[in-house]
């Protein structure tokens, strides 16, 4: 294969790429399906030259992720209920409640699962009871 056959299947892969979304593994995966093994590097540097747009919206840092304010009315109307996994390895599940207003951390529960409902409904009655009975 010749340096133009690579050239011309790149431009045939990139223009039917609309969103200029592909990266360089993509490239050569799609042009060792073509039967084209090119090195990444010169893929990266084929791609550099002829849509050097779609490779820089893909650099680390060029997309901001939208962020916006939790709002909450008061205290004790919105709870955020989160499992953790880190530990499942170990047997360990963990479970916790925030109230979404304060922050205030509400329950810390460490369980052998957190993926069974029952112990997460329990874990939540638990936290209502005693959340009613500190403010009544």
């Amino acid at each position: 294969m010749s340096t133009q056959d690579v050239a011309q299947a790149m431009q045939e892969e990139l223009e039917d790429d609309l969103g200029q979304a592909i990266g360089k593994r993509a490239m050569t995966h799609r042009l060792a399906l073509r039967g084209l093994l090119v090195p990444r590097d010169l893929v990266y540097k084929a791609m550099k030259e002829y849509a050097p747009e779609g490779l820089q919206s893909r650099r680390p840092g060029s997309k901001k992720v939208a962020r916006f304010p939790i709002i909450s009315v008061g205290p004790n109307e919105q709870w955020s209920i989160d499992g953790h996994d880190k530990l499942s390895s170990y047997g360990i599940g963990i479970y916790g409640i925030r109230d979404v207003y304060s922050g205030r951390l509400l329950a810390l529960q460490a369980m052998p699962s957190n993926r069974r409902s029952e112990d997460v409904h329990c874990i939540f009655v638990d936290t209502v009871l005693k959340v009613s009975r500190t403010t009544s």
